[in-house]
């Protein structure tokens, strides 16, 4: 899936997540890097995604007509950074990536944009995100479009009311947080036992992700790779009223 070869997009914020998007699309192959056009005030993060063949300009008033904008600036100070640009998204197709940011408010910036809400998460800077996506009542060229563009972030699914944006921002937007705590704890444990870090920063890294892949591979419950790895009144039955007993 891609977008038109005629289509220019607006990245609005070239950080960590708009530049992690631009990154995978150009990689994937769905956009050419002339099809992009990145708006950040740091000169270094222009430099970097300018190296990569998109155009990059210091304004969002500085760039070309898009024919979709992309809004990856921090909730905090969307207001600040879009009010003077109301052209820029006028008419447009509008996918902001602020957590937390409603369509209401979105509107109150541009009524006349096509504001749609995507809420990623840390992986999708290597293709493994997980997005949640909102819109009121969007018509079939509005998803095309932003599936075509959200595919190289990672898995999404399209959510059928807006307050559910929350439960995803808590689960997979703060997921990544929360695994790499786990993923820090199982390591550390390892080391206490008498691996050496790196051994066991390998070994928990790969049981985390490949618990993930069998149990989406084979269509599993999580407690179907539980029971699994369990047996009577063995260690992992143990750990696991361990893990309970401390909450």
């Amino acid at each position: 899936m891609t977008v038109d070869s005629k289509t220019n997009i607006l990245v609005i914020g070239g950080g960590k997540m708009g530049g992690g998007m631009i990154r995978a699309w150009i990689n994937a192959g769905v956009l050419d890097p002339a099809q992009i056009t990145v708006s950040d005030p740091d000169q270094s993060v222009r430099t970097d995604l300018a190296a990569l063949g998109a155009s990059a300009v210091a304004d969002p008033g500085s760039a070309p007509p898009a024919d979709i904008v992309v809004v990856a600036v921090k909730p905090q100070i969307l207001d600040a950074v879009l009010a003077p640009h109301h052209a820029v998204l006028s008419d447009r197709l509008v996918i902001s990536i602020a957590a937390g940011v409603k369509l209401s408010a979105l509107r109150q910036i541009c009524e006349s944009a096509t504001w749609v809400r995507v809420m990623p998460n840390q992986p999708g800077i290597v293709g493994q995100g997980a997005s949640g996506i909102y819109a009121d009542d969007p018509d079939a060229r509005t998803v095309a479009r932003v599936d075509a563009l959200m595919k190289p972030i990672g898995d999404s699914i399209w959510v059928d009311r807006e307050e559910l944006m929350h439960a995803v921002t808590g689960l997979s937007g703060s997921g990544p947080a929360f695994v790499a705590v786990f993923i820090e704890a199982l390591e550390d444990a390892g080391v206490r036992a008498g691996l050496p870090r790196v051994s066991a920063r390998r070994l928990a890294l790969q049981t985390v992700k490949g618990s993930a892949e069998q149990i989406s591979s084979l269509e599993w419950d999580p407690s179907d790779l539980k029971d699994a790895v369990t047996s009577p009144g063995g260690t992992t039955i143990a750990g696991i009223r361990a893990l309970e007993k401390a909450g």
